[in-house]
């Protein structure tokens, strides 16, 4: 059984609240389907991210450290998670209802030809 994904925002080197909140649900979740939780934060000097991300509930995390992933810019962001995507074939993918999923998570469901929940 494919995991769950969680893109989480990185907001001036912190991972966001509502990214936090979203692995807490997203453990519950893998717990109930018996899979993994897989994180996903794209940006600059992100060292250690992948420690505070575990004690929030991800088995997995991605990490794309980038200068063209600072501060956020739609393309190449949606470049990098599609791609991920498509290689790891998620069975649900959560995104926080911000300003940046807002504009990010549409078009990655377009690209892939994925369902979309808001």
């Amino acid at each position: 059984m494919n995991n769950i994904f969680v893109y989480c925002e990185n907001e001036n080197g912190r991972i966001a609240d509502v990214s936090l909140e979203l692995l807490t649900k997203a453990r519950e979740l893998a717990n109930t389907l018996g899979c993994k939780v897989e994180a996903l934060v794209l940006g600059t000097n992100l060292g250690g991210v992948e420690k505070e991300l575990a004690s929030y509930g991800a088995d997995i995390v991605w990490i794309g450290e980038h200068k063209e992933m600072a501060p956020y810019r739609t393309l190449p962001h949606a470049a990098v998670v599609c791609g991920l995507f498509r290689q790891e074939e998620p069975q649900i993918a959560l995104f926080g209802a911000t300003t940046v999923g807002r504009d990010l998570c549409p078009r990655i469901s377009s690209a892939l030809h994925s369902g979309l929940t808001a």
